[in-house]
């Protein structure tokens, strides 16, 4: 597929002039936002296919308030697995050096990407995916923009969980003791050989992401 003009997706003045919902459905079901808006969820999937230039943080706004025909998360909107602390960078630039959104469980937010749409240097309009391109779907987590120009990408997302937020403070005393103790139990976690007893183990981790 050749483009013959390139329009960049970033919604600020005026909404993705342009584009069409790939999975073919005409209405967007995210109430704040325009029907064309460059964001598709498929429930039945669990994915999201976002244009670049979106930023988290509008990507993460719409998802919370996105209630589809099937309602698949009933009525709770859906989110990205683990995404940036900082949450308004691009979803393409945050993605491109796979250092953000890291989680014990689910990964960066690159390793979130089911696949990416990339014009190369030719012009062409390449879909690249574990499928298609295994090799280049790994460049192409780690991209920092150099191996073309990212036009869209698409995610896996999960139902919206309720989140608490907590503030402890803890001596330097304290905090060395904490992390031995998980240190301590991760390691007899390990010798039972069963990923439920690590993953229980490292879950005081896994609430800091």
């Amino acid at each position: 597929t050749e483009l013959s003009e390139l329009r960049v997706p970033i919604p600020i003045a005026t909404i993705a002039d342009g584009y069409s919902n790939p999975l073919g459905e005409g209405v967007a079901y995210a109430p704040e936002f325009p029907t064309d808006y460059p964001i598709w969820v498929n429930e039945r999937a669990r994915t999201v296919t976002v244009a670049a230039g979106v930023s988290q943080r509008t990507l993460l706004d719409f998802l919370s308030t996105y209630k589809g025909p099937r309602d698949l998360a009933n009525g709770r909107g859906w989110t990205l697995p683990a995404f940036s602390w900082f949450i308004d960078q691009t979803i393409a630039g945050a993605i491109s050096t796979n250092t953000h959104g890291s989680s014990l469980e689910h990964g960066s937010l690159s390793d979130q990407v089911l696949s990416f749409q990339v014009i190369v240097a030719n012009g062409t309009l390449v879909e690249i995916s574990e499928d298609s391109h295994p090799h280049l779907m790994k460049a192409m987590r780690v991209n920092v923009g150099r191996l073309g120009i990212v036009t869209q990408v698409t995610m896996r997302i999960i139902p919206q969980s309720p989140v608490r937020r907590t503030l402890e403070e803890l001596d330097w005393v304290s905090y060395v003791g904490r992390m031995k103790g998980i240190q301590n139990e991760y390691k007899e976690a390990l010798e039972t050989g069963s990923h439920r007893a690590v993953k229980r183990a490292l879950e005081p981790l896994w609430d800091t992401q």
